[in-house]
């Protein structure tokens, strides 16, 4: 038996040592016949199948009549290959295939598909190659039915019905009709009332009517009663629609959005509300403005936009549903700072979609424009407490603290340290001296913005301007001249009746005007002002007992809204609304005195104001060192002490308690940023040792 590698030509040797003649003779050596033999055992197999679609074809869908080649391409050349070699995986509905035929070499052959019968549609469409039935050119068949790696579309519907929708006025009123026009692509078949969608309508129709070419229909359209909207649409249902060939329509059709407005006329005309995005405007800011009418109006220009007290510019107006809503933007003047301004709008340049103008005018609420720095123009010293204060319309930022190396403070010309920095929301910031400042001193102060642009490292207002920076000017040194020791006049009681109401018996500052009830020493009667109460408090025992009623009672009087205990301009609008003694609390910090017991008061604050400055007067004989109140974590607190921007002051033969608190804040008792704060506290006296000590080592004392 010959045997050699499949496919590969064997030649046939000879070994001649192996042979002899008759004689005996041995041959030699092995030599090479002329003779070669070859065996094929290989299977052919099918490489790949692709299909060829016509020219200009981009969809690679088989359509109503259109014909595709379909190429196999095998490992080798074969035969009987033929067209009951090839299965469609979904019958006729993948189409038809031609007898294949051979190229040429046999390895590659081609066939022609053509699409089904009309109304076909299927999808992910192959076909399957047996090829037991297909032999190579040795005889080899190959192996089992294959899937030839080849998919495709069939659409044989053809082009499907589509529809415009039109109507003859798209601007319907009271008492008016339209016709409305349904207009296909192909003449079509069952379209009747049962296709048209009138939920965004506003409005019925009428019976239709075909037109001669099956192509074209109509109704007539009446808008509803008592309707405004301008952006009504009607919708036909296109899938109940077919073509001749029997083709569906797919989804929907929609008309272009039309105007109802069928509401009975009126006297008064379209109407609009004007309102801004920001209302708070700064440097390089702008805001949106909308306008935002009660119905569809024409003609609305910039035009009919009145900006005398806008304080700033209008952009272009866009609208943003056919009519009714605009918007433009806003840009604030440069160095303009009010915050009652108002953008007007004439409705007599306005009219609906009737042609009804509107009347009068409609004005945006009051905005803010702030596009100028905040500028000091007064400074006051009073001892180590140095205030300037500032000409701004929207307030300073609390929040924003510039370095204490920003401002040059010069006493005697002798430059001193500022220790703390402290900006209040009422135009005011209080500087902390390192040296206090003696009655009689010449005192200068500067400031310099640290930093260049607007940013959170220097002063600001509350709009994001920074404030101006200014060389040295001259201080107000509203420092006195240093008291005798000696006490008040002794103490007597007063009708206890008194008790939570101005007294007119309540001495003020010596050397100030002689006005009866003046507590504070303003020149004016306590009793005139609501921000300035005054009372008698029963001396209490040293632990803040109280005493009995016919006890010695002390005057005291609390100013709200304080610059150094008279009342500051910029907070007109403060005031006190109770002021009463309560027992002091059973628990104290050790060493704690409150000659006075628990002092309670409740004040309103100015308006805009986040927080108050107040001052106590009460006789220095009571030998406190300050108004002590416990915060929201039960930890009591100096708030005459610098650290918390407050001061003790000697004024006129009494002890004068400042101090500051921040409504709903933690000395706030309420807790609510409400506009109203109420405040039990103190004036108390602790010893000095105690200065400067922990919670724990000071009994839950701060100072």
């Amino acid at each position: 038996m010959l045997a050699a590698p499949n496919g590969a030509a064997s030649p046939i040797s000879v070994n001649l040592a192996g042979v002899s003649t008759r004689a005996g003779n041995a041959g030699q050596g092995t030599v090479t016949t002329g003779l070669s033999y070859g065996v094929d055992l290989t299977r052919p197999t099918l490489l790949s199948t692709r299909i060829s679609y016509g020219a200009g074809e981009t969809d690679n869908i088989l359509k109503l009549g259109e014909t595709a080649l379909v190429i196999f391409t095998f490992s080798e050349a074969v035969t009987n290959f033929d067209l009951d070699d090839l299965r469609m995986t979904k019958g006729p509905r993948s189409g038809t295939l031609s007898q294949p035929v051979s190229t040429g070499d046999g390895s590659v052959w081609i066939a022609t598909l053509s699409a089904p019968a009309p109304g076909v549609t299927s999808s992910n469409n192959a076909m399957r190659v047996n090829l037991s039935d297909v032999h190579d050119l040795a005889g080899n068949a190959g192996e089992g039915v294959v899937l030839a790696g080849v998919r495709y579309d069939i659409d044989t519907f053809g082009e499907r019905p589509t529809l415009r929708i039109t109507l003859a006025d798209t601007l319907l009123t009271v008492g008016e009709t339209t016709l409305v026009t349904f207009d296909f692509n192909q003449v079509v078949t069952g379209f009747d009332a049962d296709d048209i969608v009138l939920t965004h309508a506003n409005g019925t129709l009428g019976v239709l009517t075909a037109g001669a070419n099956g192509k074209t229909w109509t109704a007539p359209f009446t808008p509803a009663a008592n309707t405004e909207n301008a952006s009504s649409t009607i919708r036909v249902d296109l899938t109940g629609v077919r073509n001749a060939a029997g083709t569906p329509g797919i989804g929907s059709a929609t008309s272009a959005n039309y105007s109802v407005d069928t509401w009975p006329a009126d006297t008064t005309g379209p109407t609009v509300t004007i309102t801004l995005a920001d209302v708070r405007l700064a440097v390089g800011e702008s805001t949106t403005v909308t306008f935002a009418f009660n119905e569809v109006v024409t003609g609305f220009t910039r035009d009919d936009v009145e900006l005398y007290e806008a304080n700033g510019t209008l952009g272009d107006l866009t609208t943003h549903d056919d009519g009714r809503t605009w918007t433009a933007t806003f840009t604030p003047k440069a160095n303009a700072e009010s915050w009652t301004n108002t953008i007007r709008v004439n409705h007599a340049g306005v009219a609906n979609t009737a042609g009804r103008a509107g009347t009068g005018r409609a004005d945006s609420p009051n905005y803010q424009v702030d596009t100028r720095a905040p500028v000091c123009y007064r400074a006051l010293v009073n001892s180590a407490r140095l205030m300037l204060l500032y000409g701004e319309g929207v307030g300073l930022d609390m929040t924003h603290i510039p370095p204490t190396t920003a401002f040059a403070v010069h006493v005697d010309t002798v430059r001193t340290a500022v220790v703390t920095v402290r900006v209040n929301a009422h135009n005011t910031v209080s500087l902390m001296l390192a040296t206090p400042v003696t009655s009689g001193q010449a005192v200068t102060v500067a400031y310099t913005d640290p930093t260049t642009g607007n940013d959170a490292h220097a002063m600001q207002d509350m709009a994001g301007n920074d404030a101006a920076s200014f060389s040295a000017r001259p201080v107000d040194n509203r420092t006195s001249a240093p008291q005798g020791s000696a006490r008040s006049a002794p103490l007597t009681p007063s009708d206890p009746t008194h008790k939570n109401a101005d007294n007119d018996g309540i001495p003020g500052p010596a050397g100030a005007a002689p006005v009866a009830g003046d507590g504070n020493g303003d020149g004016i009667p306590d009793s005139t002002q609501a921000a300035v109460a005054s009372t008698r408090l029963v001396l209490s025992s040293p632990t803040g007992a109280s005493q009995p009623a016919d006890a010695v009672r002390t005057p005291v009087t609390l100013v709200a809204g304080s610059l150094d205990g008279k009342l500051n301009p910029d907070s007109s609008g403060a005031r006190i609304t109770r002021l009463e003694q309560e027992d002091a609390p059973a628990e104290l910090p050790q060493g704690m005195e409150t000659p006075l017991g628990l002092l309670r008061f409740e004040a309103t604050l100015a308006p805009s104001h986040s927080s108050e400055a107040f001052s106590l007067y009460v006789d220095p004989a009571l030998d406190v060192n300050g108004y002590w109140a416990r915060d929201s974590a039960g930890h009591w607190v100096n708030l005459s002490s610098a650290p918390y921007g407050g001061k003790v002051a000697h004024e006129g033969g009494r002890l004068r308690l400042d101090f500051e608190i921040a409504d709903g804040g933690p000395f706030d008792a309420d807790g609510q940023a409400n506009g109203a704060i109420t405040a039990p506290g103190a004036a108390a006296r602790m010893p000095l040792s105690l200065v400067g000590q922990t919670p724990d080592a000071a009994g839950d004392l701060w100072f």
